[in-house]
């Protein structure tokens, strides 16, 4: 039997011990620079002007139950699919692309859009739409920011349909604007 103290269990332990702090203290860090790729607001409102919020009209989302407050110079267009329906929100003014453009889905399979690269920077958002809780990811890209959220929405008389809204904007002050209009969705 050998008997020498690094064949010992306490001596096994403390050794173990020692190689699961030297990886955690060199780790710790990477880890947390990793993390901290991806940011989470919570309040975004006091970032929003009383002029653009004063600005907004309510407008229905074409032939359906669901409204919206939207810029008065903003136009809805729609892309109709087999078992689903694209809503486009733009700006009327072409000369310029310091507005949002956005757009929500209405059908049962959204799927979110990845970033555009590998270089992009991660936020979350937590907001409400429709009355549920929700979580918008903004990516900022190069010198273009977009952000996302799917909603689970649960209809009258059972189901659900899926919302996935989105939209981009060239700054971070137009694109805040974008979780601002959409926590005005309401159905009727």
């Amino acid at each position: 039997m050998n008997s020498s103290p690094a064949a010992s269990p306490a001596r096994y332990g403390q050794a173990y011990m020692k190689t699961l702090l030297h990886h955690t203290v060199w780790l710790l860090p990477i880890l947390l620079l990793a993390c901290s790729s991806t940011k989470e607001t919570k309040s975004y409102p006091s970032q929003i002007s009383n002029q653009f919020k004063t600005s907004l009209a309510e407008r229905q989302i074409k032939e359906s139950n669901y409204f919206v407050h939207l810029p008065a110079n903003y136009e809805i267009t729609e892309t109709e699919g087999p078992d689903f329906s694209v809503d486009y929100f733009r700006s009327r003014d072409t000369t310029t692309n310091l507005h949002f453009n956005a757009g929500i889905y209405f059908g049962g399979f959204p799927t979110p859009f990845p970033p555009d690269n590998d270089s992009c920077q991660t936020t979350k958002l937590k907001d409400s739409v429709l009355g549920n809780k929700v979580t918008w990811v903004i990516y900022k890209c190069s010198k273009r920011y977009k952000i996302q959220t799917i909603v689970n929405n649960k209809l009258n008389g059972g189901g659900f349909l899926r919302l996935h809204i989105f939209g981009s904007a060239t700054t971070y002050g137009e694109l805040i604007k974008i979780p601002y209009v959409f926590s005005t969705l309401r159905i009727q």
